[in-house]
């Protein structure tokens, strides 16, 4: 097929475009975090943050961060996302990260393709809560917080 696209009354030339009826699978996941010091989710009772997911695809597609440069696609038709601890740090289906509690050890956050369990990511985060006006934290602000 070719593609032209008129703009302000001028037509582009034409570019031709290769469409196929053929499948693309999840070949490779990638989970990241941004906004994080070190490894530590840091904030006052339900902060959140999006995870970052890198997918690449078996016809050499590449997305970036599925959760953000490809807003078309619903990431729950693609990912499923855990927590191990999903009292202290949940995660939506969105990728939304919400910390709801600290906790005394490393958290296991996850991503698997529903294509393929194999193509699994899995980053370890720690939950830290920012002390409420009026308390005293003791322990340490980033990090476990009594290591």
């Amino acid at each position: 097929a070719n593609v032209t696209s008129l703009w302000a009354g001028v037509t582009s030339r034409a570019y031709e475009v290769t469409v196929t009826n053929e499948e693309a699978l999840v070949t490779a996941v990638q989970l990241s975090f941004v906004g994080f010091v070190g490894t530590t989710f840091y904030g006052p009772a339900g902060t959140t943050t999006i995870a970052r997911v890198r997918v690449e695809f078996s016809d050499t597609t590449v997305f970036t961060n599925l959760l953000t440069r490809a807003p078309w696609i619903d990431p729950a038709k693609f990912m499923v996302f855990g927590s191990d601890v999903p009292a202290a740090v949940s995660i939506a289906e969105s990728g939304t990260m919400t910390l709801t509690d600290n906790h005394h050890a490393a958290i296991t956050i996850n991503v698997t393709s529903v294509c393929d369990a194999a193509d699994t990511s899995a980053s370890v985060i720690l939950a830290n809560l920012e002390a409420a006006d009026g308390d005293v934290d003791l322990g340490s602000i980033f990090g476990l917080q009594f290591d």
